[in-house]
């Protein structure tokens, strides 16, 4: 048996740990996986020639580190004890591992020669098949019967049918509240084996928030920089993937790829209506800006909105006013323009002034034929360029 593997960074180390195939062996794997990242055992890179890691190998690496801490305790004799039952049941470990959760709390199980490893292994065995207190009928109906005692009980449902309803409702062997006390109860940097759905994965919490290592081939080649992925839900269905950093891990060439191919036209600014590059290429080519003809042209009762610096103003000699209109605004509510200038008419030398409809210029009503029409058109501030001509290239 050989186990894929994959190099990733813990803690600012660089390690291996190891993969699984379909229907691997996840026990083993998992405490192998959790020691490499407790730097209690290095399993070895892979190299070109050796690419894949032998199962022996990791059994190996796992005595020594037993027989390590047995000699670190040579009077402790139940340490003893613990130690020789791991090393018996190492090599059962790479067919699988049947184990028996209680219902009470996370790391309770039904205690077995099987779970020596994790003892001797200083690592901590949880489960999230834990009851919220508030379910009184379901607890009663459990009582002090154990997970497998009870899935026996469910050859009969009528017999459990709290109990029936509520595995039901749970798959995959996290409930609710047991990912409640998961969260709560594993502690912040703990490196934890975690059985679900019969199933056994290193479990950490960084920042409060659970983490999986990824050991499946599919899911480490589809992530390749992201060997953790976030336990904060059931189904996992808002779940992400973080890299070694706990940082959100960066997309596959392949989605960047797919992304790439989907990715719309940039936006671009419009101005009156037009886009502003395209009005440029029209400045450019000594061609008009037009705004596009809209529907609500012809509606003589759809009120035209106002435009900016339509009214422009100059005083001559101080003692006159002369008001113009761009040519654009000549057309919007002319008669209401024709009342209010014609309400505003000033006496001031003699002469008055009448704004006429018809030509958008004022004209004297009187025989005084010094007065001159104003300009047709505003000169801007910078100089003799009108300032329609720059309009539809400048944001307004």
């Amino acid at each position: 048996m050989m186990f894929y593997c994959r190099q990733m960074e813990y803690k600012h180390r660089h390690l291996t740990v190891l993969l699984q195939n379909e229907n691997g062996p996840c026990p083993l794997l998992a405490v192998a996986n959790a020691l490499a990242l407790k730097g209690a055992i290095v399993i070895p890179a892979p190299s070109s020639s050796q690419p894949l890691i032998p199962v022996v190998t990791v059994e190996d690496l796992i005595k020594e580190y037993f027989s390590h801490q047995r000699a670190l305790r040579p009077d402790d004799e139940n340490a003893q004890y613990v130690i020789d039952s791991a090393v018996r049941q190492l090599p059962e470990l790479a067919k699988g591992l049947v184990v028996n959760p209680k219902f009470d709390r996370i790391d309770h199980f039904e205690p077995t020669e099987e779970l020596s490893t994790f003892d001797a292994s200083r690592i901590r065995l949880v489960h999230g098949l834990t009851l919220d207190p508030q379910e009184s009928e379901l607890r009663d109906e459990i009582g002090q019967n154990s997970y497998n005692v009870m899935l026996v009980k469910t050859t009969d449902p009528s017999s459990v049918p709290k109990f029936f309803e509520w595995m039901e409702q749970f798959p995959t062997q996290l409930s609710y509240h047991g990912l409640i006390d998961l969260t709560h109860h594993v502690r912040e940097d703990e490196i934890a084996v975690l059985f679900r759905n019969n199933h056994f994965a290193v479990v950490t919490k960084v920042h409060g928030v659970l983490y999986t290592l990824v050991t499946d081939v599919g899911v480490v080649q589809a992530k390749p920089s992201a060997p953790w992925e976030s336990l904060v839900d059931l189904t996992g269905e808002s779940s992400v993937f973080r890299d070694s950093h706990f940082a959100q891990a960066p997309p596959s060439p392949a989605a960047i790829a797919a992304a790439a191919n989907s990715r719309p036209p940039p936006l671009r600014p419009i101005v009156d209506g037009i886009p502003v590059s395209e009005c440029a290429e029209a400045a450019a080519s000594g061609g008009e800006c037009a705004a596009p003809h809209s529907h609500h042209d012809d509606d003589e009762d759809m009120p035209t909105p106002p435009r900016r610096n339509s009214q422009l103003v100059r005083r001559d000699n101080g003692d006159r006013e002369v008001v113009q209109l761009n040519r654009e605004d000549e057309g919007i509510n002319s008669s209401n323009r024709n009342a209010r200038r014609k309400s505003q008419a000033q006496e001031g030398d003699g002469i008055a002034r009448e704004y006429s409809a018809a030509d958008g210029n004022f004209s004297n009503g009187t025989s005084n034929n010094n007065t001159q029409p104003a300009p047709q058109a505003a000169a801007s501030s910078s100089g003799g360029q009108k300032a329609s001509d720059d309009r539809c290239c400048s944001v307004m």
